[in-house]
């Protein structure tokens, strides 16, 4: 009787912590989609400010020209240079595929 006894909490155990990786799962996803539904809307708007605002202090990117920037205000500053320059008036879409 034992042994059906730690069958059954296991599963019941291993029930719980895959609802609470699922939840956490659901609960990132949502976040990342609310940040790139907002580069979306501040990228059309040529909001470089809004557009920078999830940056990391620190991050590095190379953009579509092959520049490479280090850290938030070059990702801020590059992006206020091309919202008023080559990329003023464009539209961003995205598609999260994965």
């Amino acid at each position: 009787m034992k042994a059906l006894e730690v069958k059954i909490a296991s599963i019941v155990l291993l029930s719980l912590v895959a609802t609470l990786v699922n939840a956490q799962t659901n609960t990132d996803e949502a976040a990342i989609r609310k940040i790139l539904e907002e580069e979306v809307t501040t990228w059309n708007r040529g909001d470089a400010d809004g557009y920078s605002r999830n940056f990391a202090a620190d991050g590095t990117f190379t953009n579509v020209q092959g520049m490479f920037f280090t850290g938030y205000k070059a990702f801020r500053d590059r992006h206020e240079q091309i919202f008023k320059g080559q990329f003023r008036g464009t539209v961003l879409q995205l598609e999260v595929v994965s």
